[in-house]
């Protein structure tokens, strides 16, 4: 049987997290000996940055003016580009990344083709056309129910009737391919509330590529300053806000860098330009904050290991993180939101620390918790672990 993993963006290029799973997925069933292919979409302007890629990696392009985001639906173009490549390349089945770019109505076509699908959930944008995130897009609340009617609260442009109608738009789809696979129980969860039954959604965790050191360095935490890591995108949706407050509390409470620092390690996404210039300040003038700027993925374990913690203060819900795993393989305990994926994938008092999401005061004070060096050693010696690239491909292939 041939495969191919189809993303809705290209994961040499964009360093999300449903990218990197896609491609983790792709090189674990090249581990296995698969014959696979991947596949990704791109606007036109980055076709030049990942092609010709010199192996078996079709790149395709989309247009943001003819893509309809609301039912998600590809134009004619796109949609028989994807179907002709896929069909022209004899692959048996396809593992979609995703249905943002690549369209649902391409995903029933494939179906149609005689090709089998199997789409994975990265977050919640089946349910939520505010970008996935589950939460109101007014006020950034968490949002706790997704309706037609609650969903015209947060899009006064929009019927509840058309909302009715793109929920039935996703059920069909979801009801139409062979199998739907969540990296969480959480996301499962929600899509069970919403109509689509958990029972007809498989859990697999996203493997990594990564390797790690041959032996995780365990430090002591006595007498020497505890260093705490941010890792990721600088968004509005990440909540490195509230650990910038977070820092300027605990400067007030006279913590001193010989205490503790704060590394912020990521690139800014997304953010007015106020509010970077703003992030970049309190950055600059607090003696405990460190910024590093972006890096490479490839460098993420080794600057994990250079923290005792790493720090997911996100404000939306999170559906699995990939930098949970990857602070797992890292040998890093965590201090997260507890909410959502989060709370599911961090276990408290065991793989690290939970505190109340958005609150700076608590993520403060979990902090100073966690600088106690005895409870530092119970958490490295009972972190969860992650899983591989290969073994997530097996669990894949158990699924068809």
């Amino acid at each position: 049987m041939k495969y191919a993993v189809l993303t809705h963006a290209n994961p040499r290029v964009s360093k999300g997290g449903g990218e990197l799973a896609s491609l983790a997925l792709y090189e674990g069933l090249r581990d296995l000996g698969e014959d696979v292919v991947l596949i990704s979409m791109v606007p036109p302007e980055q076709l030049s940055s990942v092609w010709p890629s010199g192996r078996s990696e079709p790149v395709l392009t989309y247009d943001h003016a003819t893509y309809d985001d609301f039912y998600h639906v590809a134009d004619g173009v796109t949609q028989e580009e994807i179907v002709q490549t896929i069909k022209s390349l004899n692959v048996d089945f396809v593992f979609a990344h995703h249905f943002l770019f690549i369209g649902t109505n391409t995903l029933m076509r494939l179906k149609d083709e005689g090709i089998g699908v199997a789409l994975t959930l990265h977050e919640f944008l089946a349910i939520c056309q505010n970008h996935g995130q589950f939460v109101t897009s007014d006020e950034k609340q968490l949002c706790y129910e997704s309706s037609a009617a609650k969903c015209t609260g947060c899009f006064s442009n929009k019927f509840a009737s058309q909302f009715a109608a793109r929920g039935r738009h996703f059920q069909e789809l979801l009801n139409n391919l062979d199998t739907i696979i969540s990296p969480s129980e959480f996301l499962a969860d929600r899509f069970d509330e919403w109509g689509f039954p958990k029972t007809q959604i498989n859990i697999v965790e996203n493997g990594l590529m990564l390797k790690p050191s041959p032996e995780p360095e365990s430090p002591d935490l006595e007498d020497r300053s505890v260093v705490f890591g941010f890792f990721g995108q600088i968004n509005p949706f990440k909540g490195a806000d509230v650990l910038i407050e977070a820092a300027e509390q605990l400067a007030k409470q006279g913590i001193e860098p010989s205490q503790m620092r704060i590394r912020i390690h990521g690139k800014f996404v997304g953010l007015p330009p106020d509010t970077h210039e703003r992030y970049l300040t309190a950055m600059d003038e607090n003696p405990l904050l460190e910024f590093t700027g972006a890096y490479e993925h490839r460098d993420v374990i080794r600057l994990m290991q250079g923290c005792d913690y790493v720090v997911i203060p996100s404000l939306w819900w999170e559906n699995s993180p990939l930098v949970i795993q990857e602070a797992f393989l890292a040998g890093r305990p965590l201090i997260v939101s507890g909410i959502g994926g989060m709370a599911e994938k961090v276990r408290p008092g065991k793989d690290g620390l939970h505190f109340q999401v958005g609150r700076a005061d608590d993520l403060a004070r979990q902090m100073i918790r966690g600088c106690d060096a005895e409870l530092y050693q119970s958490f490295v010696s009972q972190l969860s672990q992650s899983i591989t690239a290969k073994e997530m491909a097996e669990k894949y292939l158990e699924l068809i």
